[in-house]
């Protein structure tokens, strides 16, 4: 598994947050898989809702795990819009992962793998507690890849 370390400026998110569950054993996504799918079906059928605040093309999704862990999704805004949840990325170093997944479990399945891949990683480590989701192809139903990007710092 390959991923690509980039910078990124500070960036904010808008949209519809709601509380997950985290999983107590490392191999049992299936509940918050569930608990995602449902976000990304509510945001597919309220995407013209949430579009208008965008500053680009995708919609996202954000695995916040502060305090008590919580999945955003929306669109990438220029600032915070009063009636939506927010969120904003702090600018930083991120390592980048891209693949195709058949659905939401084999993509939580691709995010742990990830986190896999950046605790043996020789050269940078986990610096956050959220992950971004590029999630495309779960709302406009096509073939894009899955992206995420992770928080890192160089060790």
């Amino acid at each position: 598994m390959t991923f690509v370390v980039k910078e990124f400026p500070s960036t904010s998110f808008v949209g519809f947050s709601t509380p997950v569950s985290v999983p107590q054993q490392p191999d049992d996504f299936s509940e918050m898989s569930a608990h995602k799918l449902e976000q990304l079906a509510n945001l597919r059928q309220i995407k013209a809702d949430v579009a208008k605040y965008a500053t680009n093309s995708h919609y996202y999704a954000i695995n916040e795990a502060t305090g008590d862990p919580h999945y955003l999704v929306g669109v990438q805004a220029e600032k915070e819009i009063a009636e939506l949840d927010y969120f904003n990325m702090p600018a930083g170093t991120y390592a980048v992962f891209s693949e195709k997944v058949a659905d939401r479990p084999a993509a939580d399945a691709f995010i742990a793998a990830s986190y896999g891949e950046l605790y043996q990683s020789p050269t940078v480590q986990i610096n956050g507690n959220y992950l971004i989701e590029i999630v495309d192809c779960f709302i406009l139903e096509n073939t894009d890849e899955f992206t995420i990007y992770v928080p890192v710092t160089t060790k």
